[in-house]
């Protein structure tokens, strides 16, 4: 949870949700009251009770699904930028040993269904060019 990507992703998301939710049961509460209005003074006294609870249970059944599909977004988006972000760092450790002048013995391997695959291809073909120039003297 310290990468500065994980962090702006969840606020992103939680951001993007949120305002969703908000504006869903602005949606939903605009209707019922659009509704409610439509009727005479006497249908509304005796709506009022029923309103009230349809509204109450509305919201919380609506702020429960947005947590829960915010709880599952965050989940997935940071596997996802696991999978991103982690090759990269990998990737960075061996940049930054090539500039302070020790060139790894080794090729970058990233894990099985990590994405940037390509940066970490032709980073060990940088590796294995540089590594052939070091031989030759």
């Amino acid at each position: 949870m310290g990468w500065p990507a994980e962090r702006y992703f969840m606020i992103l998301q939680f951001i993007l949700l949120m305002s969703a939710m908000v504006y869903l049961l602005y949606l939903i509460f605009g209707t019922i009251k659009e509704v409610s209005e439509t009727l005479s003074p006497s249908q509304q006294v005796n709506l009022a009770n029923l309103f009230d609870q349809i509204d109450f249970l509305l919201l919380i059944r609506v702020s429960i699904l947005f947590c829960v599909v915010f709880f599952i977004n965050v989940l997935l988006g940071l596997f996802f930028l696991h999978r991103v972000t982690g090759p990269l760092v990998r990737v960075r450790g061996v940049l930054t040993k090539i500039a302070g002048g020790d060139v790894p013995s080794a090729d970058v391997i990233l894990r099985r269904g990590d994405f940037p695959t390509d940066v970490a291809e032709a980073l060990s073909d940088a590796l294995k060019k540089i590594r052939f120039w070091q031989r030759i003297p």
